[in-house]
């Protein structure tokens, strides 16, 4: 297996258990009012995402946005998609995250709970070295 292909192996995996990923499928599930309807409409909502990404940047993009080195991506790619990331997220969930922010403060003490629980959680599993390190 050639280094780039194992690089983009432990990249994947490190990203699955990466505290940015699960905060909002954790808060989805404990926000949802039911739990494993809401888990399932979170993953297809995100695999389908996900593959749309890809196919636009597979078939419709293609080689354009590509950098002649691997190691060097476009700077100008990543600021125009950030900014059109953020033109289209604005207006499209503006009322979701209304009643998101509603039912993060009727549960607000679960939340807070839970922080807490993984906080101790990766206290005893790491101790103080492993939350500053």
């Amino acid at each position: 297996m050639p280094w780039i292909t194992t690089d983009l192996v432990l990249i994947a995996l490190a990203a699955m258990v990466s505290p940015t990923t699960l905060s909002p499928c954790v808060f989805a599930l404990v926000v949802g009012d039911r739990p494993r309807r809401t888990g399932a409409w979170f993953y297809a909502g995100a695999l389908s995402a996900t593959l749309a990404v890809g196919v636009v940047a597979a078939f419709v993009i293609g080689d354009v946005a590509a950098s002649s080195e691997p190691a060097a991506p476009r700077t100008r790619v990543a600021i125009v998609g950030a900014g059109v990331m953020v033109v289209v997220a604005r207006d499209a969930s503006r009322r979701t995250l209304e009643s998101v922010r509603g039912r993060l403060e009727r549960h607000a003490r679960t939340v807070a709970a839970i922080i807490v629980l993984l906080l101790a959680a990766a206290l005893l599993r790491n101790g103080i070295a492993g939350l500053i390190g």
